[in-house]
């Protein structure tokens, strides 16, 4: 490491340190304060001679015992160090806006930041031991997305306490500085993962925040309290307290009409109130209803070409057909929303077709063929840590045996 102090090769090896995953050679220039990538590559090859940095494809990395190396000489530099971490923490923000901020609410593909995600993760948890307020917003703003969809396909109960961990931290935080709309914010996407997660004590914390950001409403719009109001109606549904969700949907209504918003958000609240709404009718035996409900949903989504709820709404349309005995039209809506989720890896939404399946199976008597259903349901759900789920299909497990 003497012979390389100064050096090119030397800024670049301190410079990868920081990355805890392979990384692009654009990255660790920028980061060294190389200006020609040309340069940066050659002495990145020179680094590879000395077998200090390692080769695969276009991404370069280090193994742990060098990083530690690496990492405790960026220390002796504090002048290098300082400039250093400030264009990791810039090149990450550029990258996450660039890839990021997309629709969570709608199907998207994460490439780019599924690549990057274990060096995103050290830039922004970096920034918040060092008080970065406005560096992790940033991130929080472009990255949510990416976190929301994690738990769509993996272990939600692993993968999800990251997120509410920087929720944590960047409410405290927000609440701090009197940034009263960022803190709103990240208080209603905190809630939401609570309520997913599914179980008691998350919901006894999502009752606390949820209260707390009632209060606080008076600092966001009309759009913002209804969005807060149907959050709060899900969490009722979860909780199987119908009624009182019913008048949250009626205020997230009210409020709709105060909020006066253009096309296509005006139509997103609009389904929002009547998907859930539906749901309600649902779950009191009031098929006739959330069938029509659900009709309207499918309806409005077609029009603004929001496919995951063209999805949502044909999946509730086929269990309110196998409530009907409508049989052959529940198949066609299963099978072609399995095709739908299995195509947009939603491994959760394949999860909830095939017990739908399974379902539709049972009340056909083909008791085989739905029990395969409600194994792979089940497993699908066990895996994605959703328990509840996996309870309620084992509870159907049970009838088929």
């Amino acid at each position: 490491m003497a012979l390389l102090q100064g050096t090119l090769p030397h800024h670049l090896l301190m410079s990868l340190a920081l990355f805890p995953s392979s990384v692009a050679a654009a990255a660790i220039a920028h980061v060294a304060g190389s200006q020609s990538i040309n340069d940066a590559i050659e002495g990145l090859a020179q680094l590879q001679q000395l077998s200090l940095v390692s080769q695969h494809q276009e991404r370069y990395s280090i193994l742990a015992l060098t990083r530690d190396y690496a990492l405790a000489e960026l220390a002796t530099h504090p002048n290098f160090e300082h400039a250093a971490r400030n264009r990791w923490v810039n090149w990450y923000l550029t990258f996450a806006q660039q890839h990021g901020g997309k629709d969570w609410k709608e199907w998207n593909e994460y490439v780019q930041l599924e690549q990057e995600w274990d060096n995103l993760q050290a830039v922004i948890e970096w920034g918040m031991t060092g008080d970065r307020y406005d560096d992790v917003r940033q991130f929080w703003h472009n990255v949510t997305c990416y976190t929301h969809s994690q738990g769509y396909q993996r272990n939600r109960l692993n993968v999800w306490n990251i997120r509410l961990d920087w929720a944590d931290w960047l409410i405290q935080a927000a609440e701090q500085r009197l940034d009263w709309s960022t803190a709103l914010d990240v208080m209603l996407d905190q809630g939401w993962t609570l309520t997913l997660l599914g179980q008691s004590k998350h919901w006894e914390q999502t009752n606390t925040l949820y209260a707390k950001a009632w209060e606080l409403r008076h600092h966001k719009d009309a759009q913002f309290q209804s969005d807060l109001a149907v959050n709060i109606a899900v969490l009722r549904i979860q909780q199987q307290q119908f009624e009182a969700a019913t008048g949250w949907l009626d205020q997230a209504n009210q409020l709709l009409a105060l909020a006066a918003l253009d096309q296509p958000a005006a139509t997103r609240s609009t389904i929002h109130v009547l998907y859930y709404q539906g749901e309600i009718c649902y779950k009191t035996n009031c098929y006739d209803q959330s069938r029509a409900l659900f009709e309207q949903v499918l309806d409005q989504a077609r029009r603004i070409q929001w496919q995951r709820a063209i999805f949502l709404a044909k999946d509730w349309l086929a269990d309110v057909a196998i409530q009907q005995q409508n049989f052959s039209q529940a198949q066609q809506l299963l099978e072609e929303g399995l095709h739908v989720a299995e195509a947009n890896r939603d491994v959760c939404r394949i999860a909830f077709c095939e017990r739908s399946l399974a379902q539709l199976e049972k009340a056909r008597g083909n008791g085989a063929i739905a029990q395969q259903w409600a194994t792979t349901a089940k497993q699908r759900f066990e895996g994605l840590g959703m328990l509840t789920e996996a309870t309620e299909t084992a509870t159907l497990l049970q009838t088929l045996s």
